[in-house]
Formats: C-alpha cells, structure tokens, sequence
C-alpha cells in the first residue's frame, strides 16, 4: 500500500514537472522578441488564426490584432504558472483558462480581419458538403496574401459511408523563393474506412500548376489516419522542364516527404508533429531535411505550435504558429492543462466526415540557380545519354556537375565566371548506341572521359569529352595529374590528335565541336560530321580487336605515338563499310558516313596536287595517299613521295592518280651546281670556318645533305644541314695533311632527297706565324728572362728589376729586387740599403750618377718635370733608363689590363699567377730601410695629371695579402716600389 502511493507521488511529480518544463518552452517562444519571428499574422479564415515567427526582418511598426493577442495570452499564461507550486498545482488549469478566455474575448472578436475570415469561410462552406478555407494575409497591403482550398465529395457519404472519394484543390497566391508566385493545386483522393472504424486509409493523386514560372509537378500520395496519430507520405515528380525566370534558372525537383502528428501520451492538449523530406537537386546536391514540433491546445479555437527545422543546405531555424477559430463565442471551453491517468484518449474513433485535408507540399520546391555563362557540357562515344559530367577550373575547384540528355550534352546553369586558364570536364557513366554494332552500351560509373582546354576567361565555353579529348588528355598528363603540366601543352595536343587522323580531322576542333550523330542518319561532310564519322570508326576499331572502351584510347594513344595510326584506321573504315561487327538483327548505317567518305578521293588529289613544299602547304599524308588507293606510300618514306610532288611544280602534271602515281613511283631528275671558293688560307694557330656553300641550277627535291670526303677528310667537319666546312688550328710547325705541306685537301658533295648530287674541291693553306720564344736580356748586371701572358699576349720579364731570382714564394727576399723613386733612372739609389738625402734635384741629369742618394723629405725627389711628362716618356721608351731593351715599365692602362685578365686580386694570387710577383713592401719618403711587408706595390710610369703643391704623386698597383681589394692608387714620387718591366711589341701568339 505505501510503495503504491509512493509511487503515485513520483508519478503525480513527473507529470507535473514535464508540464512546466513543457509550457515554460512554449511560452519561452511565444514570449520572444517578436523581432525574431515574421511581422504579419497568419490568418487562416475557416477556422485558424495563425502567428507565424519564422524569419522576420527588425520592424517598428505597431502591433496588429495576433502579435497582440499572443502577447497577452503568453503574459497571462505565464503569470500562472508564477504564482502556481506545489502546494496548488492542480489550480494551474484553471488559472490559465481562466485568463486565456478573458484576453481573446476582448482581443479577437473585434477584429476586423478575423469578420473577414469569418464570414468569407461561412460563405465558401454553404456549398455542399465539403470543406472549404479561405486565408488572407496582409490585408491592409497593396498585395496581399492569400489561400483558398476546398475539399469536396464526390460520392454520397453519410454516418455509415465506409469510404470516400472526393477531389481537394487550392489556389494560393504567395512569396515563393523570393517572388510572388501564384499556385493552383487539384487532387483526387480515396479514403476507405479499416478496422471496423477504428483507421482510415487513403491514397491521392495531385497536379501542381504554378502561373508565372508556368512549372507543374505532380505527386502521388498515401495516408494512414487513426484517432491518436496520421502519417502521410508523398511522392513529387516534376511535369516540366527548366525555366528561365529573369536572371535565374530554376528546375522543378523531385522528392519526397513523410508527415507524421500524434499525441503526446497522457497530455491530450498536446501533439508531437514531424516531417522528413528530400528533394533530388540537379546542379546541386540533395536537399534533406527534417522537421520536429509542438501543438498545444490551448483552448476550443486556440492553439500553439513551436519547433524547429534542420536541413544540409540551411542553418537550423525554429518556428513558432499561433492559431485561433474565429469567432470566439462566450462558451469557450478552456483547457485543463492536467496529465490524464491515460495515455491516450479516443483511441478507436474516426470519421471520414471530418474531411480532413491531405497533408503535402503545396508549393512547387524549385532549384534556383543564378544564369551564368553559357556552359555546353558533353559526352560522346556516340551521344552519351545520363552521363554525369563535372567541369573544373584551373585550381582543379569543381565548378558544377550536371547529367547529359539524349543529344549527349547539357547545359551547366549558375556558373557566373570561369578563371582565365585551363578548364577541364570530366564524365563518368551514361549509356550510348555503339555505331559499329548498334548494340546499347552502358558505361561503368568509376569509368571516365576527359577534357581539357584553355579558356580566355571571357564568353561561353563549350567542352565535349570523346575518346579522341581523352586521348589528348593522356598524353597532356605527364606528371601524375598535375594541372600545370596538362595546361603547357593541352591546346597543341588536341590538335596533335586531330592531325593524327589526316585530312579527315585535321583543322577540326574536337574539344568544341559538338559532333553529329551518326545513328541518326546521314552526317554532312562539315566539322560535325567529320568527328561523327571518326567517332563511328574508333568504335570500329574497338569492336574488331574486341576492346573496351577503355582500351581502345590505349591503342589509339599507342597508334599515334608510334605513327601507326594511319594504317589502322584505314583497316576500321574497310570494316566499318564491310558491316564485319554488326550485331545480330541489327541495320547497319554505313551510308550514314559516306558523305564523308565519298568526298576523300577528290579531296586527297587536290591536297596533293597543290602541295610544293611551301611553309604554308597543308602536307599529304599516307591517309591521303590510300583514300586515292596508292599504298606504296607508308611513314617511313612519305618524305621522299612528297619531295617528289613537291619537285613537280606544274600542277596540271599531278592533278590525276595516275600522275601522282608515277610521280612518287620514280626517282627525280635535278642538276645542280655547288658555288664555293676552291682555295682558301688560315693562320696557324687559328681556326678555318668556310663560308656557306649555296647551289644553282634545278629545284632540288627535299632537303640537302652536306658529306665530305677527299685524302683530308678526317681533319674537317662539315654541318649536314648548310655546308660549312670546319678545321680546328693547325701548327706549321707540324702539320697532320696527307702530303705534310700545310695544304689540306677535301671534297664537298651535296645530296638532295632523291639521290640527285654534286661535289665541289677545297684546298686549306696553313701559313706560318711568329711565336714568342723566352729569351735572356741583361742590364746592370742582372740578366732576366721574358714570360708570356695567357691572358693579355704580352711580354713580361720574369722577375721584378734588381731581383736575384723568380719568386719561390711570395716572402723570397732574393726575388724582391730594388725599389725605385718614381721616374728615376738606375743610379744606386734603388738599393733597398742606399744612403739617404734631403737635398731635393733640381733636373733629371744629375741624379748622382752611380752614388745616388734616396731623396727624402719631398712629394718628389726633383723640382724638375712637376707634371711628369718628361719621365713618363723616359720610361716608356725601350729601357727607360732601367729596363733592358726591347722592355719598358708599363702604363697604368697595360698594367690593368694584365691585372684584370690574369684576375690577381690579392698578394696570393700576385705570386700564384705566371708573374710570379713577391709581396716586396716598399720604401718611405722617411728613407727608413724597408722591411718585410705582406704587400705587393708595383709601379706604373703613369703620373697624375694635375699635381698639387705638396702632392706630387703617381699611380701604382697594389695588393695586399688579407683582402681581395687589389687595385691602383696614387703616391708620392719619392716612395720607392718595385719595378716589372713589359715588352714595347704587340701581343704576340704563345709558343708551341
């Protein structure tokens, strides 16, 4: 006994905690900023007066007569329950009746819209036994919304009828994705009552006509009604094609929905309300969505209905519904929000008099897409029927995907703007009629066909996949699928592959050109027709060799990378007319393709005849050779057969198979001379180069062939394509001819394409050249050698003047030499330990003559020649007072130069070049005794220009041993640097 009150209590508890938690959300959204909900009542004028919150714009405008009755009746139901507990929760019901009666009685009554209603249904409803509602929205608008629906019978029906057929229609005039659309919807139902009353069954058949976009759909319909729940499901199927509707594209879609309401058990104020539909996209995906909701029963005529709405295309949104029967009459009966002891109430009643109206989509769901570019996509076997077919950007980013008709192609809708670049179209699946066999062929989904073309980023684009656009595309996808790649040479390999296949495609684009279809009759012998005819053949090719449709673009891939594909497609049209793979009980449509083919022979003549190997003659090919039945000509020598026409140029002579026969069957006749120089000479040491050879006399056939031969032929080159002859530097000294003369003897011939041929002799002198030969030159007791430059040709000695030896290194103190005052003549004073003077010259004689001091104390060691003039000349002459003859000290510009080429740059590479400079130092005006110093310090005999008092100064070269900044500067003359002397001659050539 106590464990069943016990258990009572939690239950009486529970019921009333789901209550609360129940009416607590409803009015939660009844009592929400009505700035998030639709600003204009729903008025439902046979009964419901509807408030729908669905996303509404912000307003400030006034109220009107629902948004305020929802407001007071939230108000009043929520102070209810405020001032409800525990204690007296059984008063909840009537609190709120109570309160709800009074606020619709002053509130809704007076209305004037809800007389409208009223009176409009009161009026529609005295016709028959049906059922009729008419609503209107917004009627204080300039257009407003409304909806009238009937539900009529159509066979006699009283309390007994245990079935019911009748006919429901409804003409509507509302926003439908943005425009005001009006929608007339006519049905036929059957209802039939089961289970001795306790369901009714039914099933219905709908159009749906919608007057702007002119779009009809219908729909077929099942339904299931019991007293405590109904379930519906319908099937939508569109009636019409695309429509354009001002800048937009829209497709009736297809679908389906499941509609299910029924009792919240034991509250049976309540019902649980959901929906699931789909609709099939076309250019988009699906769209799926669910809907889930609340209806309370607030009153007799009063109730509300909240929820929410998910599909993948959209956030999710909520909505809330407040609906009254208008009028309210002073009886209202309010409800008793209570938990009844049952679950459910009335469970074995239904009526078919309650007509009740067959729950669907009475708008046409559309599938808007915003016009774009015009985008012809396409898939050709033969046309391809139900291929899928997606186009991509240069990013490889899809652009949109859409199914191909019975013509092979459809129109991709919403596409506003395509990058400049590569674009490329992919199809997979589809079925077409085989040309060959005229068996049907269905095409494996994971199967594609591919194309690809640049696009100019402007204007439309029409991109058809084929076996030859797959092919192209393979032989474009070098890298493993890398955009790139394909997109460098995608344009000039759809062209390769219509060349490929001769005078029959080339010239055609077979990326653009929708082809004509050869099933259908006879194609025309224009672009079309010709890539309808090829597409018949290729499946020639594959029904002989029993290849798929994969295979086949392997052997055509394989054909015209190996140059076969010629032969092989002349052996599939033989086939193709021979009708060798039609199928059992099947016509064959050879004729179709014979305006293409009947045209090859003349064609092929004219081709041929006109061709004279100019750069802009269309070339024949072995495919225009067999159209006119001359097989001879195969790829290895169709060069030579059109060299032979090409030679004939009289074009009267080749216009007929027989000449042309004749002409590539027997080898030309030309004479012609070669015109070059018979005798020519070349320096030792030097290079020979012949001048271009050119010829006179007949048209020669083809290209020359250059060759050479004669008793010297080994020691020339000669370049096959221009005649120059070549001979690398000889040495007099010892020469390699035949004869041991330095005459070098060879004979040129020249050979055209079919054999025709002339020679012409060449004879090579070698003269002979002085060469340097290191020599011994002595002066002041010092004898040196001289050194040649690789670098410059030029004479050096080999060691700085005054130096015992060749530097061993670059700190040899025996190979540092003197250091001299700039301009002075060998006097002593060049000593690296000589006495010192302050006593400045007065001229350039007396220098002291053998027992020179070194001047100290001055810019310069003289008064004399301030400028310099008159000591650059002295040692610019051959021995300068110090140099042996025929040597000098160099120039600031000679010295550079040797500098730069020999590419010295610091004291190492002074001492590591074929100088052999040592880092020497120098010696101050202070005269103190020089000692090892990491620099090398050469003098020029260059002064500088403008002295200034005090600063009489000359360039000189320098080199230290850290950095790479050798380079010229200028001192005073009294310093003392090393000398290197240079030969007065001109470069001369290296020695053996």
């Amino acid at each position: 006994m106590t464990l069943n009150k016990l258990t009572n209590n939690n239950l009486h508890n529970f019921k009333f905690f789901f209550t609360s938690i129940l009416l607590t959300l409803s009015l939660n959204v009844g009592s929400s900023d009505t700035q998030t909900f639709s600003k204009d009542a729903y008025l439902d004028l046979s009964k419901p007066y509807t408030y729908n919150w669905n996303n509404s714009p912000n307003y400030t405008k006034k109220d009107n007569q629902a948004n305020k009755l929802l407001k007071q009746v939230g108000t009043t139901i929520g102070s209810a329950i405020g001032s409800t507990n525990s204690d007296n929760a059984s008063q909840l019901g009537n609190k709120i009746t109570t309160g709800i009666k009074s606020q619709l009685k002053n509130q809704a009554i007076s209305n004037v819209e809800s007389r409208i209603n009223q009176k409009a249904n009161e009026y529609a409803n005295s016709f028959g036994k049906g059922k009729t509602e008419i609503s209107i929205r917004k009627i204080t608008s300039k257009n407003p919304d409304y909806s009238l629906r009937t539900l009529q019978p159509l066979t006699p029906f009283d309390d007994d009828a245990t079935e019911l057929t009748f006919v429901q229609a409804q003409l509507s005039s509302g926003e439908n994705f943005g425009d005001r659309r009006n929608t007339f919807n006519l049905g036929v139902g059957y209802r039939q009552l089961l289970e001795q009353g306790q369901s009714i069954a039914g099933i219905n058949l709908f159009a749906d006509y919608e007057s702007k976009s002119k779009h009809k759909r219908g729909s077929v319909g099942l339904e299931y009604q019991r007293a405590n729940f109904n379930l519906n499901v319908n099937k939508y199927f569109p009636l019409s094609d695309k429509k354009v509707i001002g800048n937009n594209t829209e497709d009736p879609l297809a679908g389906y929905d499941v509609k299910f309401s029924g009792q919240v058990p034991y509250l049976p104020w309540a019902k649980v309300k959901a929906t699931r539909y789909i609709w099939d996209g076309v250019a988009q995906p699906n769209v799926k969505g669910t809907i889930f909701g609340i209806e309370v029963q607030l009153s007799d005529s009063v109730r509300m209905e909240f929820g929410s709405e998910d599909n993948n295309t959209v956030e999710r949104k909520t909505y809330a519904r407040f609906t009254t029967a208008l009028p309210l009459s002073d009886h209202e009966s309010m409800t008793n929000f209570s938990i009844s002891k049952k679950a459910f109430q009335n469970s074995d009643i239904v009526n078919l008099g309650d007509l009740e109206f067959v729950e669907r989509s009475n708008k046409i769901r559309v599938e808007k897409l915003l016009n774009g570019l015009p985008i012809i996509l396409g898939e050709y076997n033969a046309p391809t029927v139900g291929a899928s077919c997606t186009l991509y950007n240069s990013a490889g980013v899809a652009l949109g995907t859409a199914s191909t008709g019975s013509n092979g192609q459809v129109n991709l809708v919403g596409v506003t703007s395509i990058p400049a670049g590569l674009v490329t179209m992919a199809c997979r699946g589809g079925a077409y009629t085989d040309e060959a066999t005229q068996q049907s062929k269905t095409l494996q989904p994971h199967l594609e066909l591919r194309a690809a073309t640049i696009y100019s980023g402007t204007g439309p684009l029409t991109i058809l996949a084929s076996p030859l656009s797959e092919v192209a595309y393979q032989l474009a996808d070098t890298n493993s699928g890398d955009r790139t790649v394909i997109a460098k040479d995608i344009v000039k390999l759809n062209a390769d592959v219509a060349t490929a296949f001769g005078v029959f495609l080339s010239g055609v684009d077979i990326i653009s050109t929708i082809p004509s279809n050869a099933n259908d009759g006879a194609v025309a012998n224009d672009d079309a027709g010709k890539i309808g005819a090829t597409l018949a053949i290729i499946s020639q090719m594959a029904a002989t060799n029993g290849n798929s449709a994969t295979e086949v673009i392997g052997v055509l891939k394989a054909a015209i990378k190996n140059q076969t594909l010629s032969g092989e497609f002349s052996s599939a049209i033989s086939a193709f007319q021979r009708e060798v793979s039609i199928a059992a009980g099947k016509t064959s449509i050879k004729d179709n393709v014979n305006n293409v083919f009947d045209t090859l022979v003349g064609r092929a003549i004219r081709k041929i005849s006109l061709y004279n190997g100019e750069d802009n003659d269309p070339v024949p090919t072995v495919r225009d050779y067999l159209d006119i039945k001359i097989g001879t000509v195969k790829d290895n020598n169709l060069s030579l057969k059109n060299l032979r026409i090409a030679a004939e140029k009289d074009r009267t002579k080749k216009d007929s198979v027989e000449e042309i026969r004749a002409i590539v069957s027997s080898q030309s006749k030309a004479s012609f001379k070669i015109n070059l120089i018979a005798v020519a000479s070349v320096a030792e040491k030097d290079a020979f180069t012949s001048p271009t050879p050119t010829l006179t006399g007949d048209s020669r056939v083809g290209d020359i062939t250059w060759t050479i031969g004669g008793e010297d032929a080994d020691k020339f080159t000669i370049n096959a394509k221009n005649g120059v002859v070549s001979m690398i530097a000889r040495d007099y000294e010892k020469p390699v001819d035949k004869d041991k003369d330095n005459d070098y003897k060879v004979t040129i011939t020249a050979t055209d394409f079919d054999k025709n041929t002339d020679s012409k002799d060449l004879k090579v002198k070698v003269t002979n050249v002085d060469e340097f030969v290191s020599s011994e030159y002595s002066v002041a007791g010092v004898t040196y050698r001289s050194v040649h430059s690789p670098n410059t040709g030029r004479v050096w000695l080999d060691r700085n003047l005054g130096a015992d030896q060749v530097a061993k290194f670059k700190g040899d103190q025996k190979s540092y030499g003197y250091l001299y005052q700039w301009g002075r003549a060998h006097d002593q004073h060049e000593q690296r330990t000589s006495g010192t003077s302050s006593k400045q010259f007065t001229s350039l004689k007396n220098t002291g003559v053998n027992n020179g001091p070194f001047i100290i104390g001055n810019s310069d060691w003289t008064s004399a020649d301030s400028a310099g003039k008159e000591r650059e000349k002295s040692w610019g002459a051959a021995g300068g007072g110090v140099c042996p003859k025929p040597f000098k000290i160099p120039s600031k510009e000679e010295l550079e130069e040797e500098m730069t080429k020999s590419n010295i740059t610091n004291a190492d590479s002074a001492f590591s070049s074929f100088l052999k400079i040592p880092s020497a130092g120098y010696r101050s005006k202070s005269g103190n005794i020089p000692e090892n110093h990491p620099a090398v310090l050469l003098w020029t005999r260059s002064p500088v220009p403008d002295p200034v008092v005090g600063d009489i100064d000359a360039y000189y070269f320098t080199a230290s041993i850290n950095n790479n900044d050798a380079g010229f500067h200028t001192i005073e003359r009294s310093y003392g640097l090393s000398i290197r002397c240079i030969s007065i001659h001109d470069p001369i050539p290296p020695s053996d």
